[in-house]
């Protein structure tokens, strides 16, 4: 599979790069915006004409992060899910996260546990009513 983006260092540069790609693919694609009457900020709010309006919550993880997945859900269910963005109510989330080491290729230990990571994480969101992309793969 090739990847949707490259490397990256950091959750803004990931941000960066998801950015850069929704727009090269047609879509709308929107950094740090705040659902009305709200300080808070989404990462990324994107729409395609086909798909409609989702948002997109990124996280750059240096370790296994297990608080850290816990703390986008935490993100997304209270503070962004079912509020307006632009007059659209969005409903519809993604959470996107970059394990640093995951893109190490030919070192096995890293392959499984990358694995293993994108496995839990799957699993938590699509219990909790999340969708969950990696952004080392598209389909």
């Amino acid at each position: 599979m090739n990847a949707a983006i490259g490397p990256v260092s950091s959750e803004r540069e990931l941000q960066e790069n998801l950015n850069s790609y929704f727009e090269a693919h047609d879509w709308i694609a929107l950094r740090e915006q705040s659902p009305k009457g709200s300080r808070v900020k989404a990462d990324l709010i994107v729409n395609n004409k086909t798909y409609g309006w989702f948002g997109i919550e990124t996280k750059y993880f240096t370790n296994d992060g297990g608080s850290k997945v816990a703390d986008v859900h935490h993100q997304i269910v209270p503070k962004y899910r079912s509020k307006k963005y632009f007059t659209h109510r969005i409903n519809l989330w993604v959470v996107c996260p970059y394990f640093s080491g995951a893109d190490v290729e030919g070192d096995e230990w890293q392959t499984q546990r990358a694995n293993w990571r994108h496995s839990y994480t799957r699993e938590f969101f699509c219990r909790h009513s999340c969708a969950r992309q990696s952004p080392t793969t598209t389909y």
